[in-house]
């Protein structure tokens, strides 16, 4: 028997009715508490079943890896948000997901997000060792079906198509599809990544309106628009879906607005499609298009890339050679004529290259970065436009410790500690700063652990170390993947390419 301040005693019976109430009132307090005091719903998990102390937030994984609600304590553990969190009218919390669907959270379903009519995976999450979960909405956390994560080896666009190969060496591919160059057999767009009926893919190379797959076997097959022979199949009828070309032996493969490159292991080149320019490298003599492989008198090379109308070749010495048209500087030999056959440029050490639109890039062994052509949007990164819209000779961009580059319109740099910067058109967002303001210098981008860089038209493709996939810009096509045509102004992350 119990007493309390000397005064009367309570009896047993009195004290389980008391304890009894306690206990209801708590029972009653508990999911109030839970519902109105957590703000970030769902934004801690752990990733095992480890149990650690002295923690506010409370989850575990079960043994089918999803995180459920218990009373074992851990240390919070900082998560990625794929949404954007924001506020209505009554300050309470709602979010709104990629699509630009809105849900709040339904504090009577234990602090759920419900979407508003349906109930479709709305909120994405992100544990510390990468495992991405959604909240359905109804009653419990599921695991996302549809994420890319580390299921992606490269992907590559340019123009308004993109492609990814996986680690199956299989190709994935959406966006604008005029021509069949997207190899699917029809001409209608996809707004999501869909796989090709071609496999054993090595390596990738997007034109403009076709595009170029080397196999592990060392064949070369080739779609879409073939107007000029840039397909390199001896006709120029255009083909929806992969044909082979008479050439073995390549290692590296690139395309253009209207010709294809290919590099062979014996380190000779290969040219075909369109010759009117110069592009092809064969010669003043040569002006019709070119409907086969025919070899360029070039040795040495390891590198090979293709703008529009002009090409540019790194030799195994460091040296950088070009040809094709220069009314723009974009042959960097100190003046815009026109260039027939390989002309070697007054830059030295070079160990990566990229051409753009009407410009060239290259990143020099100490990691420096320099530039000519066209500037007329800045995208030499030198800190200047209009007035001096370009430059013939290489000119040093104001960026250090440079790993790779690519360029279209927009250029973008990769640094060795994985972050990535931009510079140049930016009308559509593609440079991924939040706006649609051009820079004339190197910006830093908000994405870090980056790995894989490539630029379209007016999208940017990057690929992190963790696999993940994040796409911005222009998708008018649909090239972003997304599932829909709107412009992003930041990266966003793929997640609609399946395992």
């Amino acid at each position: 028997m119990f007493k309390i301040n000397n005064k009367r005693a309570f009896t047993i019976i009195e004290l389980i009715v008391v304890m009894a109430i306690i206990g209801i009132l708590v029972l009653l307090a508990v999911p109030k508490f839970m519902g109105h005091t957590k703000e970030a719903k769902f934004t801690k998990l752990i990733s095992n079943t480890k149990q650690i102390e002295n923690a506010s937030e409370r989850y575990y994984m079960d043994k089918n890896d999803w995180p459920r609600l218990t009373d074992i304590p851990y240390t919070s553990a900082q998560v990625t948000a794929f949404t954007e969190k924001i506020y209505d009218a009554t300050g309470k919390e709602v979010v709104l997901d990629l699509t630009g669907n809105y849900y709040d959270i339904d504090y009577n379903k234990l602090s759920q997000y419900v979407k508003v009519p349906d109930n479709n995976l709305n909120y994405i999450i992100q544990n510390p060792v990468g495992n991405v979960y959604g909240l359905d909405g109804i009653n419990e956390v599921a695991k996302a079906k549809a994420i890319v994560n580390s299921n992606i080896k490269e992907v590559q666009s340019y123009f308004y198509t993109t492609f990814a190969i996986d680690k199956d060496d299989k190709l994935w591919g959406w966006g604008s599809n005029g021509y069949g160059q997207l190899g699917l057999g029809d001409t209608t767009q996809r707004l999501t990544p869909t796989l090709l009926n071609v496999s054993n893919v090595e390596k990738l190379a997007v034109g403009q309106n076709h595009n170029i797959v080397l196999k592990h076997d060392g064949t070369v097959w080739a779609w879409g628009d073939n107007s000029v022979g840039q397909l390199g199949v001896g006709n120029k009828v255009n083909s929806t879906v992969p044909v082979k070309l008479q050439i073995t032996g390549v290692k590296e493969i690139s395309a253009g607005y209207s010709h294809t490159i290919a590099l062979k292991e014996d380190g000779t080149v290969w040219v075909w499609g369109q010759s009117a320019f110069g592009q092809l490298g064969l010669g003043d003599t040569v002006s019709a298009d070119i409907l086969i492989p025919t070899q360029l008198n070039i040795s040495g090379v390891k590198d090979i890339k293709v703008g529009v109308i002009h090409t540019v070749a790194l030799k195994s010495d460091g040296t950088v050679w070009t040809w094709g048209t220069s009314n723009q500087g974009q042959l960097g030999l100190g003046n815009t004529s026109r260039q027939y056959s390989p002309v070697k440029v007054a830059i030295s050490n070079v160990k990566e290259i990229a051409a753009g639109n009407s410009y060239t890039m290259v990143v020099k062994e100490d990691g420096s970065l320099w530039a000519w052509g066209e500037n007329s949007y800045g995208q030499l990164g030198i800190g200047n436009f209009g007035t001096e819209t370009y430059k013939t000779v290489p000119v040093k961009v104001p960026i250090e410790n440079v790993k790779n580059i690519a360029a279209g319109m927009t250029t973008v740099a990769l640094k060795e500690d994985g972050s990535m910067w931009s510079w140049g058109y930016n009308i559509d967002g593609q440079l991924g700063l939040g706006d649609s303001i051009q820079r004339n210098l190197p910006t830093k981008i908000d994405i870090a652990t980056v790995k894989n860089i490539s630029v379209g038209y007016g999208h940017v493709i990057a690929q992190k170390e963790d696999g993940t996939v994040w796409v911005w810009g222009y998708n008018s096509y649909g090239q972003l993947g997304l599932g829909d045509k709107i412009n992003r102004l930041i990266p966003v992350q793929l997640t609609s390419l399946t395992n």
